[in-house]
């Protein structure tokens, strides 16, 4: 599928990236996030990665820079964490437990103010809300359209609006379902899952081992 229309990184100096708002969290799609945002700062000047906070923090509240380590993100990676609630939001190792419903609306909110080149998120509703506030937007999103279908139609709808820059999913029968829901062809970039082995190659190599690939038999198929 073509990516026509995706806004090139090297013309962006600042993006930010709204996240779910639940990191930190012992949940694997935030270290995607994590990692993806890092990414993005390789190639970006300046990177935002946004998470919800809350007004009290307490005992139980993660200093940022314990966040970036538990994740292991570079120091250029700023992480702004967005008070949303007043209410406890972490539990007693200080992982993030629940995220508000007003989380997207505050982290649009936050993007209109500071009016980054480009916004990118894997939350439906901050996208609807971002392109809405005319902020160019690109979406990225692993669920079929029938997990939140009325949501869906909204963003089928600000998609064809020039604010929505793209959709980014993992396999080409998700773009197809994607553009028989309304999202425009040349919108949709189709950027498989992968894995980099090579940390768990060299872990491997120091313990003796003789299984590349990170441990993963090439004989047979990998599925999850």
């Amino acid at each position: 599928m073509s990516a026509r229309g995706m806004t090139q990184l090297r013309d962006i100096e600042y993006l930010a990236y709204i996240s779910q708002g639940n990191i930190p969290s012992r949940k694997a799609h935030t270290t995607q996030a994590c990692q993806m945002a890092a990414a993005f700062a390789d190639h970006v000047p300046h990177v935002e990665l946004i998470t919800q906070g809350q007004l009290h923090p307490g005992r139980h509240g993660r200093a940022t820079k314990d966040i970036a380590t538990w994740y292991g993100l570079p120091d250029d990676l700023k992480i702004r964490r967005l008070p949303v609630s007043a209410r406890s939001i972490s539990d007693d190792e200080g992982f993030i437990r629940r995220v508000p419903k007003r989380f997207a609306r505050f982290a649009a909110l936050y993007c209109r103010f500071r009016r980054p080149q480009l916004v990118y998120t894997r939350l439906l509703k901050a996208a609807v809300q971002t392109c809405r506030m005319r902020l160019p937007t690109v979406l990225e999103t692993h669920d079929p359209p029938a997990h939140q279908e009325s949501l869906f139609a909204e963003v089928a709808e600000q998609a064809k609006t020039p604010w929505f820059r793209g959709l980014v999913t993992v396999s080409p029968v998700l773009g197809r379902i994607f553009a028989e829901h309304g999202i425009p062809e040349n919108k949709i970039l189709v950027s498989p899952d992968a894995a980099n082995t090579v940390p768990f190659d060299q872990a491997n190599a120091q313990l003796g081992g003789g299984r590349p690939n990170g441990g993963q038999r090439s004989d047979r198929p990998v599925s999850y």
